[in-house]
């Protein structure tokens, strides 16, 4: 690692950005094991495990879904589900050079391993040295980060960590984010509209630049150790329709029956569960019609008239809304009629935005089918 250089953090220079808002990233709480979480015996742990339990064949964890023949530590996290696909963090500034068999590329932060990182080549601390995100204009983003070289504590400790980044959407200053000092993982939002001359939606590419830190005690290396996109699902206050009864979604399983609806024909059929996944989010939306409520999270879909299966999310992006509330009585959602056994489009009556620590749930893959009926509300996998 870079030798110890007994230099002032820099600062940015008076008069540039000092208009843009500042952010503040919140605790994840996966793990709720405090401040100090060594990863490496903890995920070899984990991961013997879940070995043993793949070789008895007990598949039903938290992903009761097929994990293959040996555990792998992308399984050990709860990253499925709807809207992960075609993010990753890419074009680092500057890398640290490879030292025995570790290396710091920027690839590192996409391998769902906090035990491996990128770390900036620069010397000094790497103030100024970046890394981009390419994001897709589908999803929302929520985001969680593990802040620093969380290969073990002493790595942690030894090595400095991001207090500060300013970030950019496609090449334009967009805000700062502050980072805290500690390990395990923490969370933040971005809020951003990209707009083109054809009104379209468009991608970003999102930009993180290291404004300070937090000094390692032995080397000036700033490391992060990875990112997750935060995907969309519901809270346990949700009940899937079956042909038998409404079962919590906390309780679904893999090979839990549950219900979908031919479109083509308008008829409850059954299927079975495949896979499902439990994350933890900072924001859901409570979303109410005249007959039914849902608590989801802003980027889960729904049959949206005009849309099709869109999250509110997006409708609120493309209609140029500043707020939620602003689609109160303006979107029409896709419902299932017990009375008439058939479906409808219903208007929203009330949009709540939540805010808090929610455990949530979601399923990913079933038998056969796409849409399932979640407190009344069609909805998919996709």
């Amino acid at each position: 690692m870079k030798k110890l250089l007994l230099l002032f953090l820099c600062v940015p220079l008076i008069g540039l950005g000092q208009n843009l808002p500042t952010i503040y990233a919140e605790d994840w709480g996966s793990l709720k094991q405090g401040k100090y979480i060594d990863w490496d015996p903890y995920i070899k742990e984990r991961l013997k495990e879940l070995q043993s339990e793949i070789d008895a064949g007990n598949n039903d964890g938290p992903f009761y879904g097929e994990l293959g023949d040996k555990a792998k530590v992308s399984d050990l996290w709860w990253s499925g589900g709807c809207d992960m696909r075609g993010v990753y963090c890419k074009n680092a500034s500057s890398t640290l050079s490879s030292q025995g068999k570790n290396n710091y590329s920027v690839d590192n932060i996409n391998d769902s391993d906090p035990r491996t990182a990128w770390v900036e080549g620069e010397s000094g601390y790497g103030i100024g040295e970046s890394f981009e995100m390419d994001w897709p204009a589908y999803i929302a983003p929520n985001i969680q980060i593990f802040n620093g070289y969380q290969k073990s504590i002493k790595a942690w400790k030894d090595n400095s960590r991001v207090k500060k980044f300013k970030i950019y959407i496609n090449n334009k200053e967009f805000c700062y984010l502050v980072l805290k000092d500690k390990m395990e993982s923490q969370s933040f939002e971005l809020e951003w509209r990209c707009e083109d001359e054809e009104n379209k939606w468009d991608d970003a590419v999102v930009r993180f630049e290291i404004v300070e830190v937090y000094k390692g005690d032995r080397w000036s290396d700033v490391a992060i150790s990875g990112t997750e996109i935060i995907s969309c699902c519901f809270t346990k206050n949700t009940s899937i329709l079956s042909s038998l009864e409404e079962t919590s979604i906390s309780d679904i399983k893999k090979g839990s029956k549950i219900s979908f609806i031919n479109l083509k024909s308008n008829k409850i059929e059954e299927t079975g569960v495949l896979r499902g996944v439990k994350l933890m989010h900072h924001k859901i939306l409570k979303i109410k019609t005249l007959e039914n409520q849902i608590e989801i999270t802003p980027d889960h879909p729904l049959y949206i008239k005009g849309y099709g299966l869109s999250s509110l999310y997006k409708v609120k992006r493309l209609q140029k809304k500043k707020s939620y509330s602003d689609l109160i009585n303006n979107v029409e959602v896709l419902v299932w009629n017990k009375d008439m056994q058939k479906s409808e489009y219903v208007r929203l009556t009330d949009i709540q935005v939540l805010k808090g620590n929610f455990d949530t749930y979601n399923i990913l893959e079933m038998e056969k089918g796409k849409n399932f009926i979640a407190n009344g509300f069609i909805t998919s996998v996709y």
